[in-house]
């Protein structure tokens, strides 16, 4: 049987049990950059402190426009988001707008 390089991190918490693993795995979690933000409806009404904790930590934000709003009074960049419906391989395309 042939490895496929997973790895596991096991904890109570979601958030430690990812980092585990990303240790596990040899992988180093960004310290700083930019993160992009976006979450449907029914989660805007929890991402403020989520967002607030991330600019704290001295990361840069951008958002679709009503994730942003959700956020309101962190510091977001807003982002205009089209959607390209030519290929599902192809993703989404992000362009800086108001």
């Amino acid at each position: 049987m042939k490895s496929t390089g997973e790895s596991i991190g096991v904890d109570e918490n979601f958030g430690m049990a990812f980092y585990k693993s990303q240790l596990a795995a040899g992988m180093d979690l960004p310290k700083e950059g930019k993160i992009f933000i976006s979450v449907k409806e029914q989660d805007k009404k929890k991402i403020r402190p989520i967002a607030e904790k991330a600019a704290n930590l001295g990361f840069e934000l951008a958002a679709t426009s009503g994730t942003a709003d959700a956020a309101k009074g962190v510091d977001i960049e807003k982002i205009k988001k089209s959607i390209s419906r030519i290929s599902k391989h192809q993703g989404c395309n992000f362009k800086q707008g108001n």
